[in-house]
């Protein structure tokens, strides 16, 4: 059982740079309804390894967050569920939708199946969480290099793509948004792929400075690979949050120069990197704005409607095609048809107000621990910056649900519990630490 978890861990690793590209629709089950490998092979790894210990008869203690977790995969279910067009549960929904003044909103058997696999991934991701960690109590694993290495991968794809396939236009056609000369990569989209390169190197930053090595040309090439990956995407957002973090990496080290001197460099590759025609490589662009606008404005008449109990957790498609949104014609094949630009308001208008409450104080465990916890743990200042820059990036684009980088998340968090669950033990001994008491 070990083995085979084994082996599937790194199977995950070798198709995770892969992204969008291995994707396999499945249509029989309802709109964008989708299998990813990566969700199977998380699966399968959790499968095995629970078998694991239950043979080996183990106890295992969960990992940090595991309660705020379950708390909001608990009610992001029940959201959900309470939508099912059901006698019993239709007359529930029926009771608390005019108890909250909230929408009476009721998805058909064929209707609830796409969300529903939604919410089987994110809790598919909960027990990996579980797993993963018990398997890094055993094996001792670095996340950070993964990262490094996963973004280099993903980097070359995505710098590949620009310089043979740069007119990716074609690509409207299946649903995916049109890009004309910008980095999609192999998840098919600038804004995530620039996020995911932005997380791997500040990984790569803080690992060098954690080690305090020479800078070696290999480190300088990595860098700036992953620099000129991320100027290629033209996603601002990416570009917001990779100063945002790398301002924080450096000052947390004291070395303000170094962050001026990468700073120097990535705004020579903004500006020299080649711009030919199309608003996409326009920085100041304001197309994309108006859009964002007219998202959030949809966003918050859905919440209107359904403050306390919400759509259902991510049946958006439905609301959004309800609400005239997205057109009758592209609403059930559209990718962006599913989510919202912001994730804690696509949380409020899915999983209702008690939703975006365990969700807020979910994340504001994660950074307020990782936060106190920076001077007795090598993971706490990668775990600390990589939260502060998901969430900023998640005020634009769905990132926190985005199965890849929740993947990178489970496996940083499960490194950060097993570094801090020593310290943790002594410090209990001694005196009380304000941050296992936040």
């Amino acid at each position: 059982m070990k083995l085979l978890s084994k082996i599937i861990f790194y199977l995950i690793l070798v198709v995770f740079p892969l992204g969008q590209l291995l994707r396999i629709n499945l249509p029989f089950l309802g709109p964008d309804a989708t299998l990813q490998p990566i969700d199977g092979l998380v699966f399968f790894f959790s499968l095995f390894w629970l078998g694991h210990i239950f043979l080996k008869k183990k106890d295992v203690n969960p990992p940090l967050f595991f309660k705020e977790f379950l708390i909001f995969g608990a009610i992001a279910g029940f959201s959900l569920l309470l939508k099912l067009d059901f006698p019993a549960i239709k007359t529930v929904n029926v009771f608390l939708s005019n108890l909250t003044k909230n929408e009476i909103r009721v998805l058909s058997f064929g209707e609830f199946i796409p969300p529903l696999l939604y919410l089987a991934r994110f809790w598919n991701y909960i027990v990996f969480y579980f797993c993963i960690t018990d398997f890094f109590r055993e094996e001792r694993k670095s996340s950070s290099k993964y990262f490094i290495f996963g973004g280099l991968a993903i980097a070359f794809i995505a710098i590949g793509q620009y310089a043979f396939f740069p007119d990716t236009r074609i690509l409207k056609y299946i649903g995916w948004d049109d890009h004309y000369f910008r980095a999609i990569g192999s998840f098919l989209d600038p804004g995530f792929t620039g996020v995911i390169l932005v997380l791997s190197l500040i990984a790569l930053i803080i690992d060098f400075l954690d080690e305090e090595k020479s800078l070696h040309p290999k480190i300088i090439f990595a860098s700036f690979i992953l620099l000129l990956a991320t100027g290629l995407s033209f996603s601002r957002a990416s570009y917001i949050v990779l100063v945002i973090g790398m301002m924080l990496t450096f000052f947390f080290h004291k070395r303000l120069k170094a962050y001026m001197i990468l700073s120097v460099v990535f705004a020579a590759i903004i500006f020299l990197i080649p711009k030919p025609g199309g608003e996409g490589v326009d920085l100041l662009r304001k197309s994309s704005i108006f859009a964002k606008s007219d998202n959030y404005k949809q966003i918050w008449e859905i919440i209107e409607n359904n403050t306390w109990l919400g759509v259902g957790f991510n049946a958006y498609r439905y609301a959004q095609r309800d609400y005239g949104f997205i057109s009758n014609r592209d609403w059930q094949s559209t990718h962006a048809g599913a989510g919202a630009d912001n994730s804690f308001l696509f949380v409020w208008a899915t999983a209702g107000f008690l939703g975006f409450l365990s969700f807020v104080y979910l994340w504001w465990r994660i950074v307020i621990e990782s936060y106190y916890s920076i001077k007795r743990s090598k993971t706490s200042l990668l775990v600390f910056v990589v939260s502060i820059v998901l969430v900023i990036s998640s005020t634009v684009i769905n990132s926190l649900f985005y199965p890849w980088i929740l993947f990178w998340l489970v496996l940083l968090l499960s490194e950060f519990t097993v570094e801090n669950e020593l310290p943790t033990q002594v410090q209990s001994c001694s005196e009380p630490d304000q941050s296992t008491q936040s």
